[in-house]
């Protein structure tokens, strides 16, 4: 549960904008979402940098307890 605490502000961002615009408001933030002007790989990173924050908490912990 805590990694899908990450993604959090983004479901926050479109359960506000449904109640406040509607479902167009929605397709509206999904498509600003959508126009990223800098690069596949970044929106990658963007994207997945929780998972990849999450895993090295768990690694580094692993490491250092000795435990799951």
């Amino acid at each position: 549960m805590h990694l899908l605490g990450a993604y959090g502000p983004l479901a926050a961002a479109f359960i506000v904008t449904l109640l406040t615009a509607g479902p167009a408001g929605v397709g509206e933030l999904a498509g600003w979402m959508a126009c990223w002007r800098i690069g596949w790989g970044w929106l990658l990173v963007a994207a997945f940098r929780p998972v990849v924050v999450f895993g090295g908490v768990v690694m580094t912990l692993r490491l250092i307890d000795g435990t799951w």
